[in-house]
């Protein structure tokens, strides 16, 4: 029961005045649905083309949202994935 949306982006999103966030991380985005490990300094564009994900500014709020769109949209595997 704990782990429920709003549980979840209080941690994330919701920083107490003078505080600091409970929780910490990001957002990576990615042109289809294929996410990838790499290593950023080591990822040659020359060589691999564009890296597989880029890091965004999401809250966890916004990424929630767009997860049930494409939840219930159905998301096709060629379109942006979050």
């Amino acid at each position: 029961r704990k782990w429920t949306d709003d549980y979840v982006r209080q941690q994330f999103d919701d920083k107490p005045p003078g505080g600091y966030y409970q929780a910490d991380g990001l957002c990576q985005e990615s042109p289809n649905h294929f996410f990838a490990f790499f290593v950023p300094p080591l990822w040659q564009t020359f060589t691999f083309g564009l890296p597989p994900v880029r890091n965004n500014d999401w809250t966890y709020e916004h990424w929630s949202q767009h997860a049930q769109y494409a939840d219930a949209s159905s998301l096709h595997g060629d379109q942006p994935h979050y």
